[in-house]
């Protein structure tokens, strides 16, 4: 058996990164599937949700890119202005939790 390419898709519903080699965590490739876009006043789906590619399709339109050299991710759409993120969780101590609802459950 011979792997032809590796995807990892860091945000839920938006475009994948093909990869030339990954790293194994305890819960799978890094970054993959490590962020979501949640409604956070329930105006598309459940207040809370993370917004899946069936709800709201527009999602496959948003390029995501990682540059591990400077720490971030990037989300990029043809009618709206790139948005950077930092990869660390350890970057996003202060800021407020936020119980993420995915698939109907807690998460």
């Amino acid at each position: 058996m011979k792997i032809k390419e590796l995807w990892i898709y860091p945000v839920k519903g938006c475009q994948g990164i093909n990869i030339p080699r990954a790293q194994l965590t305890p819960s799978g490739f890094l970054y993959d599937r490590a962020f979501c876009i949640i409604d956070l006043d329930g105006q598309i789906v459940s207040k809370h949700e993370a917004i899946s590619m069936r709800k709201l399709p527009c999602l496959a339109t948003i390029k995501i890119s990682i540059s591990v050299e400077d720490n971030l991710l990037r989300l990029e759409s043809t009618d709206k202005d790139p948005i950077e993120l930092p990869l660390e969780e350890g970057e996003y101590v202060d800021s407020p939790d936020v119980m993420v609802e995915c698939s109907g459950k807690s998460t």
